[in-house]
């Protein structure tokens, strides 16, 4: 490894890479130019502002020896395999077989599609929240804004079907709806993704990563607050970022 890749960045580049959730060598060399450039992207449109310096230029220059290494040791590999592959079903297909033995090329290809979902898991490592008492407490103010959206449909059926009770109008909408929305618009603002910032119970309008979490007739903001309360970690809507609310494990 060239323990000098990340002295060749300026600290504007160091920066870029982070959102990316990229902050060591190691991260830098698993992850191929058109990943990175995706993920900038995405960056960009989060922050229009901001100018970013990396380049595509740029990034094959700090990987292209790397990854042209890895790529004569993949081929290599691939062909030996296909070798070993190949005199393996000429063996094997030679008499009958009794069928409860399975075949070489049989094993690899299950340990192809293993190996293929591995890769499609997400490559950023977590980071842990700095702020992890404000994200539980954005989480349970999240799942109560469940309480005004009913409350706002059943006040609506009761007054087309004039059945309202006895208690006033005013009094029954600030306590079944504005009441229980306080709490979201106090704490919302206290959950913020370490990597990217964007706020993770946001509703505005711009486009989920696609590991954000997400539950059909939920959403993206109940399904990431029902994961972070139970499970003590989350994904980012926006980067897509594993954070985690307690200190991880010491091996």
């Amino acid at each position: 490894m060239d323990e000098s890749l990340f002295q060749q960045l300026t600290e504007q580049e160091v920066y870029e890479l982070s959102l990316c959730g990229i902050s060591s060598e190691a991260q830098l060399l698993k992850t191929d130019v058109n990943t990175i450039l995706k993920d900038l992207a995405t960056a960009q449109e989060f922050f229009p502002d901001k100018h970013f310096s990396l380049t595509k230029e740029k990034l094959e220059a700090l990987l292209g020896t790397q990854a042209t290494v890895e790529a004569t040791e993949t081929a290599e590999a691939d062909n030996a395999d296909e070798e070993n592959e190949a005199d393996t079903f000429k063996v094997e297909n030679v008499g009958p077989t009794t069928g409860f033995r399975r075949s070489s090329s049989e094993r690899t290809r299950k340990q192809i599609q293993k190996a293929n979902k591995a890769h499609q898991k997400i490559l950023h490592s977590s980071v842990r929240t700095s702020h992890p008492w404000g994200a539980v407490f954005a989480a349970m103010s999240m799942l109560l804004l469940i309480v005004p959206a009913l409350s706002t449909v059943a006040l609506s059926f009761m007054m087309l079907t004039d059945s309202l009770p006895g208690i006033p109008l005013p009094v029954l909408v600030f306590v079944f709806i504005i009441a229980p929305s306080l709490p979201y618009l106090v704490f919302s603002r206290t959950a913020h993704c370490p990597v990217c910032h964007i706020r993770i119970f946001s509703f505005g309008n711009y486009t989920r990563n696609r590991a954000a979490h997400y539950i059909p007739g939920l959403g993206h903001n109940a399904a990431t607050a029902l994961n972070l309360l139970f499970k003590f970690r989350f994904i980012c809507p926006g980067c897509g970022t594993p954070v985690r609310l307690t200190r991880s494990k010491s091996k």
